[in-house]
């Protein structure tokens, strides 16, 4: 009996995490990838930082009001691939292991705390949930005024 009420736990765990990421993260974190894939910054963690500091200002479609994320398409490369594989992905599944953990009402102001902390502390320290950074590279830091590169 006690199994069969762990499991349902699990489940209904499993359940709520997915929700949370359907409703809440994962649209800011598409219209990240959306941004760094069009704008392609030097550093994915300056150029996600400056991106969510500028939403953060209420600057809107994609960080400079210059890009249009909604109508603008185009065919992904092969160097989008491998940008996005090397260099986006290991900073947006750290950010997506930090909001699954602390499961923050509004996503933006603490995916800027952590890109900061990531910036802060470099790939190999620990963030303030003593977990390790992911990714190969240091997030350099950056100043408050960073603006978001034009595309």
């Amino acid at each position: 009996m006690a199994s069969k009420v762990g499991k349902e736990r699990r489940k209904a765990a499993k359940e709520s995490a997915a929700q949370y990421m359907t409703k809440t993260v994962d649209p800011v974190l598409g219209d990240l990838i959306k941004h760094l894939l069009l704008a392609h910054p030097d550093s994915v963690c300056e150029g996600a930082l400056a991106y969510f500091r500028a939403k953060l200002r209420g600057v809107e479609q994609g960080g400079d009001g210059k890009v249009d994320l909604v109508s603008t398409s185009r065919r992904v490369s092969k160097v989008d691939r491998i940008y996005m594989a090397r260099d986006v992905s290991p900073i947006v599944s750290q950010l997506i292991a930090h909001a699954v953990r602390g499961r923050p009402v509004d996503v933006v102001p603490f995916f800027v705390k952590a890109l900061e902390e990531m910036a802060r502390d470099g790939p190999n320290g620990l963030d303030s949930l003593g977990q390790p950074h992911l990714g190969d590279g240091p997030c350099e830091p950056v100043g408050d005024q960073q603006e978001v590169p034009s595309s």
